[in-house]
C-alpha cells in the first residue's frame, strides 16, 4: 500500500505512475510465478486485485486532489484499460478461476459509469472542445 501512496506525494503524472506500479508489480509476480512452476496465481489473482486497487486509488486521489476534467478523461482511459485486460484473459482461457477477473471488470464498469454519471456533461464538452476542427 505504501507504493500506492507514493503518487500522492509527488502529485504529477499520477495516472502514469499508477500504470507503472500496476505493470511492475504484475511483471514481478508473473516472474515469481514462472520461477515457482507457474500455477497461474499471478494472472488469476494478483493482476485483477492490483487493477481493482489501482482503480480505487485513482478514485480516492480524484476526490482528495479535486482533479480537472482532463484528468478524468485520462482516468476513463486507464479504467478501460484495467477492464479490458481481464476480459482478454477470460476470452483467451488463460485463467481457470475467473471470479477475480470478473470482479475487476465489474469495478471498471462501475467506475466508468460513475465518472460518466457525475462528470459526463463536462467530459463531453471537453472532448468536443478538443476535437473541434
Amino acid at each position: 500500500m505504501v507504493g500506492f501512496l507514493l503518487p500522492y506525494k509527488k502529485k504529477t503524472h499520477l495516472p502514469k505512475k499508477i500504470i507503472w506500479q500496476v505493470f511492475i508489480i504484475t511483471v514481478i509476480c508473473i516472474f515469481w510465478d514462472i520461477y515457482t512452476g507457474f500455477n497461474g496465481w499471478s494472472i488469476e489473482f494478483v493482476f485483477p486485485i492490483i487493477c481493482i486497487l489501482a482503480m480505487l486509488v485513482m478514485y480516492i486521489l480524484a476526490l482528495v486532489l479535486k482533479l480537472s476534467i482532463n484528468d478524468y478523461i485520462t482516468y476513463i482511459l486507464i479504467d478501460t484499460f484495467f477492464g479490458i485486460i481481464p476480459i482478454i484473459f477470460i476470452a483467451l482461457d488463460l485463467v481457470e478461476i475467473i471470479f477475480p477477473s470478473i470482479i475487476s471488470v465489474t469495478v471498471s464498469i462501475i467506475s466508468l459509469a460513475a465518472i460518466f454519471i457525475f462528470e459526463g456533461k463536462n467530459i463531453i464538452y471537453e472532448l468536443k472542445k478538443r476535437t473541434y476542427i
